[in-house]
């Protein structure tokens, strides 16, 4: 395999690694890794299982997700690999999280006083530094708190947003169950209900209930009556 003229690229074989660390991947794994050495630092994830290529990175996306999504997710390899403690361990931290930005509101807005000022005439009783810390941590935390409550909410925590199981059949059905086979000399497409024998009417033939014995008998007269009668003559 070749990246460019001249250079060969390096290939590599994992299971795991911090780009394919979610479960979506596991029916795939492992992955042959190929770089291609281009100026992008491109790197391929080539199934092993199907031949295709199920992800592509570049060194720059790379950096910024160690620095952002990697730490913003709790996201390293080992933690992500095993899903329930990185689950409990997310809802730990954002917890905590959560209660350090309540705590935090709740005495910047006892201290802040916009009616009854303090004796040096301002809303809060800090100066300096003290002062701005007080005043735009009542205006951040609320946005803190919003920001952590969010992510606290997404892990589904004690599974107060999870519906009904689902069925095994109706995870079979999902995933994609062999088709059932079509009924033979008709070339209707496969249908759960069974195949109609050659004794039995068609679907789309018209249906009509049989005929009374005195019903037919009147028919069969009539029938008879236009065989044998003699055309009019003028």
């Amino acid at each position: 395999m070749r990246a460019r003229a001249g250079t060969a690229a390096d290939v590599r074989t994992l299971a795991r690694d911090q780009w394919t660390v979610a479960g979506r991947y596991d029916a795939l794994r492992p992955f042959h890794v190929v770089a291609l050495g281009d100026p992008a630092g491109t790197e391929l994830y080539v199934s092993a299982v199907t031949g295709a290529v199920v992800l592509d990175t570049g060194a720059r996306e790379r950096f910024w997700n160690w620095l952002g999504a990697v730490p913003h997710w709790l996201y390293p390899t080992p933690l992500r690999a095993r899903p329930d403690l990185w689950r409990d361990v997310v809802l730990w931290v954002s917890g905590i999280g959560i209660a350090g930005a309540v705590s935090g509101l709740v005495l910047g807005i006892w201290r802040l006083r916009p009616r009854r000022r303090y004796p040096s005439g301002a809303a809060t009783p800090y100066r300096g530094i003290g002062r701005l810390h007080h005043l735009f941590g009542i205006v951040g935390g609320l946005g803190i708190l919003t920001f952590v409550v969010s992510g606290w909410l997404s892990m589904n925590p004690n599974r107060w947003f999870s519906g009904p199981s689902v069925s095994p059949q109706a995870r079979a059905t999902y995933a994609g169950a062999p088709p059932l086979p079509a009924c033979p000399r008709s070339g209707t497409p496969p249908h759960r209900a069974p195949c109609p024998s050659a004794s039995s009417p068609s679907p789309d033939a018209p249906t009509s209930s049989p005929a009374t014995p005195r019903v037919a008998g009147a028919q069969a007269r009539r029938s008879r009556g236009r065989r044998f009668s003699r055309p009019h003559r003028a």
